[in-house]
């Protein structure tokens, strides 16, 4: 579960890469994390089925291919149910990387193409107006608008199925809504205040 077979770099910003661990829940150890995402994978495969399928529209075999892709990663699924440790470590990070495995083994190298496609350009026409309005504002107010618009961001993820609902049944849901619907601070884990000083010092 846990090779890759593209090369990879560290990312420079990393203080220590070699004590970097990029992992925050061991799922083997946690048994209650354990089940919690071993069911949110469960119920988000039939939208990732969907959408591989809608990813490759000329195939005629892509069909098959996608229910042969959920009976391998569902099985998975049911033996890390009862085995955490089959398969090496268990991370969240290493379910994402089993079930991206499973879908290049059925040819389905990138299931979110279209809709990747269709979000950027929309991403594009938002771009001006949005650097426009955080241009306007103080430097301190700036720093939690972009913030906001970073965790605004990742709530555009479709392997997620609460949020694939959301998407899937209201297709105006764009980048503006997505800020409304952020929880006010202080946030779960809020390390806002700490991190602005430091940016400051940093300015100064």
């Amino acid at each position: 579960m846990d090779r890759l077979e593209r090369p990879l770099v560290n990312l420079p910003l990393l203080l220590d890469p070699s004590s970097y661990v990029p992992d925050t829940v061991d799922l083997t150890d946690d048994a209650l994390a354990r089940q919690y995402w071993l069911t949110c994978f469960e119920e988000a495969l039939d939208g990732v089925v969907k959408r591989a399928v809608a990813s490759q529209p000329e195939s005629m075999d892509a069909v098959e291919r996608a229910e042969k892709f959920r009976q391998k990663y569902w099985g998975k699924l049911q033996t890390l149910r009862h085995q955490p440790f089959a398969y090496g470590t268990l991370t969240v990070r290493s379910l994402l990387d089993t079930r991206e495995h499973c879908l290049n083994e059925f040819n389905f190298p990138d299931p979110y193409s279209k809709v990747k496609q269709k979000e950027n350009g929309l991403a594009l026409k938002c771009f001006q107006s949005v650097t426009r309005s955080l241009d306007s504002l103080g430097w301190e107010e700036r720093q939690l608008a972009l913030v906001k618009g970073l965790l605004a961001g990742n709530v555009f993820d479709w392997g997620a199925k609460a949020v694939s609902d959301v998407l899937e049944s209201d297709p105006q849901f764009g980048f503006e809504e997505a800020k409304r619907k952020l929880q006010e601070r202080p946030w779960l884990v809020d390390s806002y205040t700490k991190w602005l000083q430091r940016l400051k010092i940093t300015v100064e």
